[in-house]
């Protein structure tokens, strides 16, 4: 294996994991503010409007999140040829906020055709949300391996979003603040990469050079409806809530939701940090298989106790998250979280595909996995409602894993799953959670420091996690 290659691979998704854990907890914050303020009937309104904005933030990303970092890595990397890399990265943009700009002048104008107020007006100003995500240059720092600046501008960005709303959102009148507030922090975030970039040299400016841009775009094109069906996957279920139930179950299930997609963006982070390292060593199969086999060991490793935990424990969180009004969501939770297993997995093997040039397999897996959830949720919401939801989502999720990882990562020498590594893990998890379930649930502090310390000492004893003198501990699964 090349020798820096995993310690690249740590150090961005430490800095880009760690940011983005403490801002989803800065945005949890948010989210429990709102639920409690305006009520489950009318936070579902928000949790749609936010769910309908996440396809079209897909389509303003256009997959340069990825292709554009993976260009990055390749071709120029934090040395390289600068005028080149500006000229790039400028007239990617461009072309990217020209298409946004048109896309959300579409959305809005339809919005105020057909939807009644309020959802009309919310629905409009999340759709200026749109904006930041075309502006953002996070796929720059990424590829360059520059993770920390994307981490500590987004815990930024979401605390004052968090400001905004805890200092102006009081009641249900003024839910219209809230996608404005996450405006003016998102827009700040964006502000921040380019202005670091610049500083570093760059000279960024608005250039139309479709020359330079069109390939990129066109290797993202299968990428984008990869992504658009994968996000059928993660929040149709949300779409058939309100349309076969009502606003209040949209608020419940986001509620529960709210506590997985943090976890799952965690996931996502250590998808989005292996990419430029498996791009790097394309060349190197040997190096690339003990990698990415590494990857999905220690995402088991990671994820596994967490989903163990979080089902025993779902009760004591929703109650001190949302108050005992919110009690329906915590039946959603237990299920709901074992979804994050699976993507977590998912992520790592996404990465590889896209490193390989493979966004075509991606697309055919999501084509797949939207009919499965499709008909899923049809079947199930209809009638067990938010539970049937939550099973949907699971089931969907581990088989886009199980079909990637099982048919097509040994198809590109990535090897077959590391059942092997996973074992001691899966024990320790299982001891941790016999160990969390003779805690009563009001103890939810002491249950999941129990849990911790159980998970840590099996894997200790197990030789998974080794101490030495004088070194921090290392992990070998």
């Amino acid at each position: 294996m090349a020798p820096g290659s995993e310690r690249q691979v740590a150090r961005n998704f430490v800095a880009l994991a760690s940011g983005e854990a403490l801002s989803r907890v800065v945005a949890f914050c948010t989210t429990v503010y709102l639920a409690r303020v305006l009520g489950a009937g009318v936070y579902g309104m928000v949790a749609f409007a936010a769910s309908v904005n996440l396809y079209l933030g897909k389509v303003a990303d256009f997959g340069i999140e990825s292709i554009g970092a993976q260009e990055i890595a390749r071709s120029y990397g934090a040395e390289g040829d600068q005028p080149a890399l500006a000229r790039l990265i400028s007239s990617v943009l461009s072309v990217r906020l020209a298409l946004t700009v048109l896309l959300v002048a579409a959305s809005i104008t339809v919005m105020r055709l057909f939807v009644s107020p309020p959802q009309r007006d919310v629905l409009s100003l999340y759709f200026l949300l749109l904006l930041p995500i075309a502006a953002s240059t996070k796929w720059v720092h990424m590829g360059q391996h520059n993770a920390r600046p994307i981490g500590i501008t987004r815990v930024i960005g979401e605390l004052l979003a968090l400001a905004i709303v805890a200092t102006t959102v009081r009641s249900v009148d003024h839910v219209w603040l809230v996608p404005v507030a996450q405006l003016v922090g998102d827009s700040l975030v964006a502000l921040a990469l380019a202005r670091l970039l610049m500083r570093s040299g760059l000279q960024l400016r608005l250039r139309w050079d479709l020359a330079t841009a069109a390939p990129i775009f066109k290797r993202a094109l299968p990428l984008t409806a990869q992504a658009l069906l994968g996000l059928i996957i993660y929040n149709s279920d949300i779409m058939f809530l309100r349309t076969l139930r009502d606003s209040a179950s949209v608020g419940y299930y986001a509620s529960a939701y709210t506590l997985v997609s943090f976890l799952v963006s965690v996931g996502v982070s250590h998808g989005t940090s292996l990419l430029p390292a498996l791009s790097r060593l394309e060349s190197q199969p040997e190096a690339e298989r003990a990698l990415f086999q590494g990857a999905l060991a220690r995402t088991f490793a990671a994820a596994f106790p967490v989903v163990v935990g979080g089902s025993c424990v779902a009760s004591g969180i929703i109650e001190l998250a949302f108050g005992h009004g919110y009690a329906p969501s915590s039946r959603v939770l237990q299920i709901l979280i074992w979804s994050v297993l699976a993507s977590a997995a998912r992520s790592v093997c996404i990465a590889a595909l896209i490193a390989h040039g493979n966004q075509r397999l991606l697309l055919r897996t999501n084509v797949y996995g939207v009919v499965l959830n499709l008909l899923l949720n049809t079947i199930l919401i209809t009638r067990y409602g938010m539970l049937g939801a939550a099973v949907s989502t699971v089931v969907t999720e581990s088989f886009g894993f199980l079909w990637v990882a099982l048919r097509y990562a040994p198809q590109l020498g990535l090897g077959s799953l590391p059942l092997a590594r996973f074992a001691r893990p899966f024990l320790a998890g299982i001891a941790m959670g016999a160990a969390v379930l003779f805690v009563p649930s009001w103890l939810l502090p002491f249950q999941i420091a129990l849990g911790g310390i159980v998970y840590v000492a099996c894997l200790w004893a197990f030789g998974v996690i080794k101490l030495r003198k004088g070194a921090l501990p290392s992990l070998h699964v």
